[in-house]
This record gives C-alpha cells, structure tokens and sequence, in this order.
C-alpha cells in the first residue's frame, strides 16, 4: 500500500495516446488485484472470512450501485462503463474508488500502518509539488503548456491539468499543517514544515482558484479542530483573518488590474480578485453552465444519463458558452453526480459527505 500511494500520483507515461490517467488506473487496478490475493490468502490461514466495517461502507455502495443503475439506462453504455478519453470515469473507475478504500481498510493493521501510508503519500506530493515549483517558475519537466494571468506557467506535472494537481495538493496542505502543529517531535515538525512551504509553493503555482479555497478550508478545520474538539476562537479569528486579508487583496488587485506588469505576486492578485467577478471569464462562463444543466438534469431525473456521459448530453441543453468549447463536466460536482446518475446518485453522494 505505500509503494501504491507513492507511485500513482507520480505514474506517467509519454508517447501513448493517454500519458497521464491510462497509467494511473493501471496502477490503481493492479493495487485492487494484488490486494485481493492477499485478503484471500489472510482468510484462508485464518480459515474464517472476517471484515472490517466503516461508516462509509453503506453510502459507497450505494453510490456504486446507483451507478452501476444508471450504466443499465445510460445514453451510451460504452462511455458509461469505460468513461470517455482522458478521464475514463466510468462505473469501472467509480467501482475501483470503492474497492480501493475498503481493501485498504481491511489491510491496515494499526494506527503505524496508517501513519506509514500517509507519510507516503505527503511524499509523493511533495515531489509532484517541488516539480510544479520548477515548472512554473523555470519552465522545466515539460511546463509550459498550460498559462494564466499575464502569461503565468501554470504547472500540471504528472496530473494532466493545473486543476486536478491544484485539488491534490489542496488535499495534502492540511494533512501537512496537521504535523506541524500537533505534539510530535522536533524532527517530524521540521519535516512537516517543509512539506507545508513547498505544498503551499506549489499550490499557489497552479492558479486554480478552487483549490484555494478548499486548502483555506482545510487549514481552517486543522487549526478549529484541534485534539478533536471545537475552538470558537480560532475559528472567529480564521474568518476575520479571511475576511479582511481577501477583501485587500482583491482591493489591490482591482487597483491593480490596468498595470502592465507581469510578475507572479501582480498575476496572483488578479488571480482571487477574479473570484468574485461572477459576469465574465471562467467563473461565468461555468455559472452560466451550471444554469444550462439544471433542465438537463430535469429532463433524466431519476437515474441521469450514465457516468461520464455529460459531454454527450450538455450540447442538447448549451444556450451559452458555444465558443468551440467541449464541457465534457459541469465543473461543480453535485450538478454532475445528479446529471449523470440522477437523484439516487445525488441522494447516494451526499449521504457519503454526511458519513
């Protein structure tokens, strides 16, 4: 399991017709085979079959099951079951994200093996944030080929897009915060620090707004929730802080935004202060979509059109955005849960964010 999260961020391989997710799920389903060798072999000398439950057995399986329902009735089943190119996420993949988790829970033996598989994974990011560092700020290991504001690189390593390497280390900024600032000893506090400046680093190199905000949610909950328990001061200072620190910064970006300078810190200000510019740019242009899959929603609402089959559908129901533009996702995960499986779907996803 530690070589396994280590190496699937980082699996890459060039010159195929998917370089960035083919390998990953390959991976990802070679992890699945090998880890139910073991589980059969574990119940065989054991001679009993024994499993471990977790809150999130149920809702997984019906969020499975609610897309395997709506694979039986999707537009295409081709593309339900194997997903469309570049993304593949299917009912295969959706099933793999479940039996990824619950195997994984069944061969953790103790809190050292949970530590182990997380120390791992920061690992992992670590790398893939250091080389988003280089890419963005030297154009190094192939950066380049995405740009932002003011013709800013931003980095997509081995994730295929800024956005989806901007959600990863979104996820890993917390976890890192949660090291240093927990008792622990001097040496992993040293670490965690520098796991968090480089994840922090190669974070703010992908311009994906979006990860911003759930990383700030993140470190919020870390910092609010300390030794499990709720602070209330450190929750009202967080949310000033907040407050006031984005509402400068969009102020000095808007004082800002006709300067014909183009360094990082000018194209990060415009970079949040666009946040909250809801009529125009990529924020509008999705809020627009978002109001275009509603009647598509509508018109399939029991079980939706089948997983990843939004692209195929969203042209029937586009009235804005037709600038040669292929939305292949709503780019807001509940619309494309409720678009794709409908409202068993939706109902079978919040119960998982619930649990």
């Amino acid at each position: 399991m530690r070589i396994a999260v280590f190496l699937i961020p980082l699996a890459f391989l060039p010159n195929i017709v998917d370089e960035f997710v083919l390998p990953k799920l390959l991976l990802a389903r070679l992890f699945i085979a090998v880890s139910v060798a073991v589980l059969l072999v574990r119940w065989l000398q054991e001679g009993t079959v024994t499993w471990k439950r977790t809150p999130l057995d149920l809702p997984l399986l019906a969020f499975i099951g609610s897309a395997a329902l709506s694979t039986v009735f999707a537009i295409n089943q081709n593309v339900a079951i194997f997903g469309t190119y570049d993304r593949w996420e299917g009912l295969l993949t959706i099933a793999s994200y479940g039996l990824i988790f619950w195997l994984a829970v069944q061969l953790l033996s103790g809190e050292a093996d949970a530590r182990g598989i997380t120390w791992s994974l920061l690992l992992s990011g670590y790398l893939i944030a250091a080389v988003a560092i280089l890419q963005s700020a030297f154009g190094l290991f192939g950066g380049g080929y995405f740009h932002g504001e003011n013709n800013i690189i931003r980095p997509d390593v081995t994730l295929a897009h800024p956005d989806f390497l901007g959600i990863f280390l979104a996820m890993l900024l917390p976890v890192a915060l949660a090291r240093l600032v927990s008792h622990r000893s001097i040496t992993t506090r040293v670490l965690a620090a520098n796991l968090v400046v480089v994840f922090f680093l190669g974070l703010l190199a992908t311009f994906t707004r979006a990860a911003w905000i759930g990383a700030v949610a993140g470190v919020v909950v870390v910092i609010v929730m300390r030794r499990g328990r709720f602070h209330a001061w450190p929750f009202v200072i967080s949310a000033a802080v907040l407050i006031v620190g984005f509402a400068l910064l969009a102020g000095l970006a808007a004082s800002r935004s006709s300067s014909k300078q183009s360094s990082v810190g000018q194209a990060l200000l415009v970079r949040i202060a666009s946040s909250i510019d809801f009529g125009s740019g990529t924020v509008g242009s999705r809020i627009k979509t978002w109001g275009d899959t509603l009647p598509l929603i509508a018109s399939r609402p029991i079980v939706g059109y089948g997983p990843d089959t939004f692209g195929i559908v969203y042209p029937l129901f586009q009235r804005g955005n037709q600038n040669f533009v292929l939305w292949d996702k709503p780019h807001q995960d509940a619309l494309g849960v409720a678009a794709s499986q409908g409202v068993i779907g939706l109902l079978a996803y919040i119960w998982i964010l619930v649990a």
